[in-house]
């Protein structure tokens, strides 16, 4: 609030650094994952908001991009600074596609003048002054405050003090940002004790990749037992993940039991989605099995909460619209399910994978219901799709 982002990421560093080691301390995992959105948050704020007023200062130079429009079809657009930047049809694609994160003020002046910027005096002077300010800015949020940097010193120190809980805590943390700093690492059993909520959670993950899918159930296990009073966020993670773990070991029932109480305690969570697309495959394999519609309505409506959010990624709309269709085809209703494959090949033609797979499904439909004027006609989009969407 006060604009002093390199201030708060020293408070929360202090923080993380006197309260660490200690694994009952569940704020410090929040204060963690606070530390790692802040960061990012003022990185992206600084950083392509002062790439943009730099390039509005060499109007003349020819830059080139790539956007995707919400069928998720591709476009790449080059021009100089100056003709996107004037282009209104340009300019929102070029904003939208490179600029996220970016000042909303300067993003709103940016559009509102568009070509002014580069004739009027008064607006080229304002916007070299948005320039200077953020210069200023960039150079006062230092690259040490970086998760990367500051977590590598704090696990470097952890290892020389012998501080376990700290080590693990900045071992998956530096996991999370992508670094290598944090060296190899196979989670143990033995270090569970040692382990906070958060780390708990990112060894579950890690021990499911290895197939280690019963010291996963453990992990979790000792989640719940030992923090399940935190509730929330942690209850989520631990339901997700053991439900994961039923779901691969074909324990559908109780994979979709955990599922449902993932949801019920966050259901805003950044892997909620997921969890919904999860929840209704297990519930379409346990209609498969017990022959119970039911199951599979209860499936397509899990299926299309994520289906109709815009806001969630291509893919997993196009799969879930796909195991709308699967559910429909399940109870034979070959035209249900052929309307929810066609609409995955038009509302999300770039998801590839789906998209191949509904057109596949469409012509077995038509094929159960002896439509062959439909078949012809959905042949030849499939082939017109593979041209496009296939090169």
């Amino acid at each position: 609030m006060l604009g002093r982002p390199s201030t708060m990421l020293n408070l929360y560093f202090s923080d993380i650094e006197k309260y660490g080691n200690d694994p009952s301390n569940v704020g410090v995992d929040g204060i963690l994952k606070k530390y790692i959105e802040k960061f990012d948050e003022y990185d992206k704020l600084y950083g392509r908001t002062l790439d943009l007023l730099e390039k509005l200062q060499e109007p003349g130079q020819t830059i080139s991009f790539t956007y995707r429009d919400r069928k998720g079809i591709e476009e790449t657009i080059t021009g100089t600074v100056e003709d996107i930047i004037g282009d209104r049809k340009k300019l929102l694609p070029f904003l939208s596609s490179s600029y996220k994160g970016m000042d909303q003020d300067i993003y709103s002046e940016v559009v509102k003048s568009r070509g002014a910027i580069f004739s009027n005096s008064k607006h080229m002077s304002k916007f070299k002054g948005y320039l200077k300010k953020y210069k200023e800015l960039r150079k006062g949020f230092p690259s040490d405050l970086s998760p990367k940097v500051a977590f590598s010193k704090l696990l470097d120190d952890a290892k020389s003090s012998g501080n376990k809980p700290l080590e693990l805590r900045m071992r998956a943390m530096l996991d999370r940002v992508g670094s290598k700093a944090g060296g190899s690492y196979n989670p143990q059993k033995s270090d569970f004790p040692a382990a906070s909520p958060g780390v708990l959670v990112w060894m579950a993950e890690k021990l499911l990749e290895q197939n280690s899918v019963q010291d996963a159930v453990s992990a979790m296990e000792r989640l719940v037992n030992v923090y399940g009073d935190t509730g929330g966020e942690f209850l989520f993670d631990a339901n997700y993940l053991l439900g994961q773990a039923k779901q691969k070991e074909r324990e559908y029932q109780i994979a979709a039991s955990h599922y449902e109480a993932a949801l019920a305690n966050s259901s805003w969570h950044d892997d909620a989605h997921d969890a919904r697309i999860r929840l209704g495959e297990s519930l379409f394999e346990i209609g498969q099995s017990t022959k119970d519609s039911s199951l599979f309505d209860r499936a397509v409506t899990s299926f299309e909460e994520v289906r109709s959010d815009s806001d969630t990624s291509l893919d997993q709309r196009a799969q879930s619209s796909y195991m709308m269709g699967e559910c429909k085809r399940a109870i034979r209703d070959y035209a249900g399910a052929a309307y929810y494959y066609l609409d995955t090949t038009l509302n999300f033609p770039s998801a590839t994978k789906w998209a191949s797979k509904s057109f596949e499904q469409a012509i077995r439909c038509y094929e159960q219901s002896g439509q062959s004027d439909q078949i012809t006609k959905v042949e030849k989009q499939y082939v017109d799709w593979q041209r496009k969407f296939l090169k």
